[in-house]
Order: C-alpha cells, then structure tokens, then sequence
C-alpha cells in the first residue's frame, strides 16, 4: 500500500523523517527514513528611483517581505546614507547620477536579495538679490549690491561691470541724467543654475 503525511509551516532546514507500518495480518512490521529539505525563499524588495537638488536631502520609501530590515548605500561614492525602517535618506551628493544599492537582511527563512536605483541630484536654483538706490544726482557714486549664490555680472546701460566684493560702484556722471534699468546675472557653474 502506500501512505501520504503533509507537513506544513515548517522552517528552512533539513528535517529527518521516520514512517512507521505496525504490521496487520498479511504484513510483519517496518519502517524506513527519508529526509526533506525545506529551501529557503528569496526575500522581496522594492524600491524606487529618487531625484532632489543638490545641498539638500532626497528621501526614498522602500518595501520588504522576508527580511528584518534594509541596508543601502550609493556605489562608489561617500555619501550620508540613513536608513530607518523602510525610509532611506541620502545626502552629500554633487550634482549627477549615482547608482542607489539597497539589500535586504534576510530572516532565517529567506535569502537576501538586492536592488538598485537611479539617483538623480540636480543643480540647486542660483539666487540674486540686487539692492540699489532710487535717486541720485550726477556726481555721486552709485554702490550697487548684490548678494548672489555664484559668480555675477551687472549690466547698467549696456555695460557690464563684474560684481566684487558683494558690490559694483560706478560713477553716475558714467551714466548722466537718466533712468536705468539694473540687470544682475549669474553664471551657471557645478552646484548653481545659471
């Protein structure tokens, strides 16, 4: 005859089976050993792609089953990663592309897996900020200020004057009598927008 035992719930492992026949009328008693390996299951991980500007901190959510916690880190780089249950922040990038690896810390059921992501860190927004007298009478020094993220140039009247020190002086009798429109600009560099 033959005879079927499932066996359910059972941890990874390698267990050792021993079935047993009490015998009846036609059969003397027997048993025999068999064993069963019960393999362990990948463990599950999603994560997504993640962009923010550069000097700031970009914020990921991942999700598991199968493990007790994440690890991540950016390839190649020395960047501040943290990672708090399924929120994993990175900070301390230039701006680019790196590559996110992120890994399961698999439970005694299941197999670490590994994932990536794309990071993308852009340039932060450039910031000017002009301040200028309205009225002068020609003779005085006009002191234009600027308070800029990166290198700047001031244009009054079509001609451009290079910020230095936060300022540009110029002369009004430069400019004679007259109404002028003040133009800050910023050139675009590593970290800024132009």
């Amino acid at each position: 005859g033959t005879g079927s035992a499932t066996f359910g719930n059972l941890n990874a492992g390698t267990y050792f089976i021993m079935a047993n026949f009490a015998g009846n009328d036609e059969f003397l008693n027997d048993s025999a050993n068999a064993t069963v390996n019960v393999l362990k299951a990948d463990s599950t991980l999603n994560v997504s792609d993640v962009e923010f500007v550069w000097n700031a901190a970009g914020t990921v959510e991942a999700s598991y089953t199968g493990a007790t916690g994440l690890t991540a880190n950016v390839v190649n780089q020395t960047a501040v990663v943290n990672v708090v249950n399924c929120t994993i922040t990175i900070s301390g990038l230039n701006p680019g592309m790196y590559t996110l690896n992120v890994a399961t810390v698999a439970d005694n059921n299941h197999n670490p897996v590994t994932k990536t992501a794309s990071i993308k860190v852009s340039k932060a927004a450039s910031i000017v900020a002009v301040e200028v007298g309205s009225q002068f009478n020609v003779g005085d020094e006009i002191t234009i200020t600027v308070t800029n993220s990166t290198a700047c140039t001031v244009t009054v009247n079509n001609k451009t004057y290079e910020v230095k020190d936060g300022k540009v002086v110029i002369d009004s009798v430069e400019l004679g009598n007259g109404t002028y429109e003040v133009i800050a600009s910023i050139a675009e560099d590593e970290y800024f927008t132009g």
